[in-house]
């Protein structure tokens, strides 16, 4: 695990000259989005800096038996992999794009927009150059020279350790702040549903109306609320 540690950049006087080398050869990037789907809440994208080849560095460090999809794991196991993530100092980058912003360029460019600057973020600070990218399907990530692949496919946060964490990372983020909105709108129950449309949630709308995080280009759909 050591060794691990200084190539992602914990000893920099030792190994800023081979750093980009080393992190663009055995490294990839994996990266997944979550709350596609919802009506209310910011869509959270995450990245995460991973071993291009996971299996002996997931057992070294004693990580949490099953990974997969977040949405397949329950909360518990999110949060245990989320622990192991922080013990094990593995860099990741999160962005997220209001429901506002969501609503005035469509999720798709939102989900595409976070998920670039997510990237970027990890490739600025750890100095990567023609790194591998990998994400789950429907996510894009713009040409650079500074990427020397990407790959989008269906199931990826199932079958790439890197995107699995990518996603549980953003899930395990995305619920903490839904639960911090049911504080300040509790007549929605967002610390339940996080922003889905539940039966509960549409009742909720159409008594109280829209609070400032729905979208309102997805509202519309299922409220007739505009």
């Amino acid at each position: 695990m050591e060794k691990e540690r200084l190539i992602l950049g914990t000893d920099e006087s030792r190994r800023a000259a081979s750093k980009k080398r080393v992190l663009s050869h055995n490294y990839i990037i994996g990266i997944d989005e979550v709350g596609r789907g919802p009506l209310a809440g910011r869509i959270f994208v995450g990245a995460v800096l991973f071993p291009k080849n996971p299996k002996k560095f997931l057992k070294k460090s004693n990580s949490p038996k099953k990974l997969t999809d977040s949405k397949k794991l329950s909360e518990k196991q999110r949060e245990e992999w989320f622990s192991w993530v922080k013990k094990n100092k593995i860099p990741f980058a999160l962005s997220a794009v209001s429901p506002s912003e969501i609503d005035k360029i469509n999720i798709a460019r939102a989900c595409d927009k976070a998920a670039n600057r997510a990237v970027l973020k990890l490739i600025k600070k750890y100095g990567l150059n023609h790194v591998r990218i990998i994400a789950d399907a429907g996510i894009h990530i713009k040409p650079s020279d500074r990427i020397g692949s990407f790959e989008s496919f269906p199931k990826a946060d199932e079958t790439v350790p890197a995107v699995s964490i990518a996603s549980i990372i953003a899930k395990v983020k995305r619920d903490l702040e839904m639960k911090r909105m049911k504080l300040k709108y509790p007549q929605y129950g967002f610390d339940g549903h996080k922003g889905y449309g539940t039966k509960s949630h549409i009742r909720a709308i159409r008594k109280y109306g829209p609070s400032p995080i729905h979208r309102l280009t997805f509202i519309g759909k299922f409220t007739k609320i505009r």
